[in-house]
């Protein structure tokens, strides 16, 4: 609970609330606020809020609101990504496609690194290739 000093004075840890690491004296008139620590000596305190009026509560709804939201360009972001994908993938089948007709119909040699190979195999590079180059995150 938030509350008023009535009596009393002693030293309070913030830290969780503030992230101040030294304690902050409290004295008669001085707010306390909820999740806060009193270090040492006494005091009577006035509740003035609790439950979900308190400070801390306040803080937690204004994080969980910001970790369900997205922004405008987050949003963005998503929708072209996930266009971009499909796109490469698309960009990469058809790369696929090409050079084993290329291959079949004998218009390149499947060759890699001096050897023969299967046209599957070889069309399969450059495909990776194309995958790779686009999108490097892949790996």
């Amino acid at each position: 609970a938030d509350g008023t000093v009535l009596r009393g004075k002693g030293a309070v840890d913030e830290s969780m609330i503030t992230g101040e690491s030294l304690p902050v004296d409290k004295q008669p008139g001085s707010k306390v606020i909820c999740g806060t620590i009193n270090l040492n000596g006494f005091m009577f305190i006035k509740v003035e809020q609790m439950g979900e009026s308190t400070i801390l509560a306040q803080i937690v709804n204004l994080v969980q609101e910001a970790q369900a939201s997205k922004t405008d360009i987050q949003r963005i972001a998503d929708v072209v990504a996930g266009v971009f994908v499909k796109v490469v993938i698309a960009i990469a089948l058809l790369t696929w496609l090409v050079w084993v007709l290329l291959v079949t119909y004998g218009y390149a040699e499947p060759e890699y690194e001096g050897k023969m190979v299967h046209p599957t195999v070889f069309a399969l590079i450059f495909a990776m290739s194309v995958l790779v180059i686009a999108c490097p995150c892949a790996l």
